[in-house]
């Protein structure tokens, strides 16, 4: 539970910064709701589609630790 957390507050924090960075450099007009609209269908992609936890989860519960020409690194990279 603990690397699930951890994710999430990347995630959100990643987030954050493209919010923040979106309002440091705003383009003007016809442009600004373009770059709007882009956002809007990334941000739905992120929270709706996103396989990021489901693949984090998979390597850390099932394949566990992946040293170094282990056999559970090999099978990660398959």
């Amino acid at each position: 539970m603990n690397v699930r957390r951890a994710v999430l507050i990347v995630f959100w924090a990643v987030l954050l910064l493209a919010a923040v960075r979106a309002g440091l450099a705003r383009p003007a007009g016809d442009e600004a709701s373009a770059v709007a609209a882009a956002d809007a269908q990334i941000l739905s992609e992120i929270h709706n589609h996103s396989q990021a936890m489901e693949n984090l989860e998979y390597l850390s519960d099932e394949i566990g630790p992946q040293l170094t020409s282990s056999p559970q690194l090999k099978q990660a990279n398959n």
